[in-house]
């Protein structure tokens, strides 16, 4: 048939690599180095951040490694607190199949980790979680309407944890599921 183009074909599939090295030293961050960031067309390698130019959809998918430990006594080797060494994200949008609409989801992923002041890495660590949100919106002109839910399956989770007087283990539970909405308006 006359006119029809093929769905969720990409013309350009990216990726990316963010290696960054950075050394603890007297409880501060320092000696960032960034080191790569690439994206992959059929045509060679060019910069960029996302998996774009798909028809009706789009797709980011990310993951990072991040091994962070302490490289000086009297912590030397452990864990610094609250970073997680695992965390994943995919986020999918259709768009256009229905003009003016774009529905978007995405799954979050944020791996275990050491409670906040525990840097003898002695207690329990926090426990991963993950998520599910969405998004509605349609837009006309310059308006779009929106229509969102955090947390879909309304995971139990605390975002962090802290280490308190005594080793008490203080939790900040981070929100069930959520719904919000809006408009935009572009002037």
């Amino acid at each position: 048939m006359k006119g029809l183009k093929p769905v969720f074909i990409a013309d350009t599939c990216i990726g990316g690599l963010s290696v960054v090295k950075s050394l603890w030293d007297s409880g501060s961050a320092s000696d960032a180095i960034y080191l790569a960031d690439y994206a992959i067309n059929p045509l060679g390698v060019k910069n960029d951040s996302a998996i774009e130019d798909v028809i009706y959809g789009a797709a980011n998918p990310a993951y990072t490694y991040t091994d962070a430990e302490f490289k000086k006594a009297p912590f030397d080797g452990n864990n610094i607190p609250a970073v997680p060494e695992h965390t994943a994200h995919i986020g999918v949008s259709i768009h256009d199949v229905i003009p003016g609409f774009v529905f978007s989801t995405s799954y979050n992923y944020v791996g275990s980790s050491y409670l906040i002041s525990d840097q003898a890495n002695a207690l329990k660590k926090l426990d991963d979680y993950s998520t599910v949100d969405c998004k509605l919106s349609y837009k006309v002109k310059s308006v779009e309407a929106f229509f969102g839910i955090n947390n879909l399956t309304n995971e139990e989770y605390s975002e962090y944890g802290v280490v308190g007087f005594g080793g008490t283990r203080n939790f900040y539970p981070a929100p069930g599921r959520n719904w919000f909405m809006g408009l935009n308006f572009a002037l």
